[in-house]
């Protein structure tokens, strides 16, 4: 191949492999000696940018939000007030409470064999996050075709000690009314007790933690409901005042198999990757599954492929500012 020649210079001397002409660079010959890397548009970069945060916010929305099995940070006054995630603990047979019509009850007599319960901690003066609780369960629960006393119980727990019996049946009448199922009135059990200890103790073995504020004399606690196995066991913490019908249905068929929900069967299970078949009796995949590894994959590519322009793009700023 014919190599240019600089006229004048002495034969074999290239146009742009001599150093001293890098350096002169006069105006005749065009613009100095840039390197021979091609640039990467700014607008691309720009657009593989908006395209990332595109796809992030995509991911979010495709995502059904998780049930909150992890620890989160408590907020600022709540310290010893939290869901702490216990998965496997074991709850307390023993402990007894008074049901809405005053007889003495034992936590394990709502134990059956191959029935799971839903658990809730509450207080019936609490209207901030209780009473939502209540009818967030009610309503995920009416949307089931699970049966309330044959495939599930239910049994909420007053941590308030000035709670009785006669607040427990008036609250008891209004959310099994909310259920909307007729077998929900023998199913859903409304417990209390003079005893603060029952509550704590019940409390501090599943990891629902509440103090009293002296100020507002007002329960500090957060929401959620424990679904545990026919044993007694605590399966998943669903956290919250809302529930998805899907996840609470597949966490009670979960736990009705003696199943607890930790490491990577719990968490594809809590971020709906996992759908129960009734069918077959296994969990598959649910087909949003799909849409959502995608949109992870395509933030994964995406960033990487910023990353490789960013890279080049400082290499070729430092190729440029270092002397020849």
């Amino acid at each position: 191949m014919r190599t240019n020649i600089v006229p004048g210079e002495g034969r074999g001397t290239r146009r742009h492999g001599d150093a001293e002409t890098r350096r002169r660079g006069d105006a005749g010959r065009g613009p100095p000696y840039t390197s021979p890397r091609r640039r990467v548009p700014t607008s691309l970069r720009l657009c593989c940018l908006a395209a990332a945060a595109l796809a992030a916010v995509l991911a979010g929305v495709l995502a059904r939000p998780a049930a909150a099995d992890q620890d989160e940070p408590p907020p600022p006054g709540f310290e010893g007030a939290t869901i702490i995630s216990k998965p496997d603990a074991q709850v307390p047979l023993d402990l007894e409470f008074q049901d809405e019509e005053g007889q003495t009850v034992r936590l394990g007599d709502y134990f059956q064999p191959g029935r799971p319960m839903l658990l809730g901690m509450i207080f019936f003066r609490c209207s901030g996050l209780c009473m939502p609780t209540l009818a967030g369960e009610a309503h995920a629960l009416g949307g089931l075709t699970l049966v309330p006393g044959r495939d599930y119980e239910i049994v909420t727990v007053s941590f308030d000690p000035t709670d009785g019996p006669q607040t427990a049946a008036a609250k008891k009448a209004e959310y099994a009314a909310m259920l909307a199922k007729p077998e929900a009135a023998a199913a859903w059990h409304f417990l209390t007790s003079r005893r603060a200890a029952a509550a704590r103790a019940l409390g501090d073995t599943i990891g629902f933690g509440y103090k009293l504020d002296p100020k507002s004399e007002m329960y500090l606690h957060q929401a959620g409901l424990y679904v545990c196995t026919p044993e007694g066991r605590v399966s998943r913490v669903l956290q919250g005042v809302v529930f998805d019908p899907d996840l609470l249905r597949d966490s009670l068929v979960f736990a009705s198999e003696g199943k607890i929900g930790r490491g990577l069967l719990g968490a594809a299970l809590s971020c709906g990757l996992l759908n129960y078949d009734p069918a077959s009796g296994k969990y598959i995949w649910a087909a949003v599954a799909i849409m959502r590894v995608t949109g992870i994959l395509t933030v994964l590519v995406l960033g990487t492929v910023i990353g490789t322009l960013v890279y080049r793009d400082a290499r070729r700023k430092k190729m440029e500012k270092s002397p020849v």
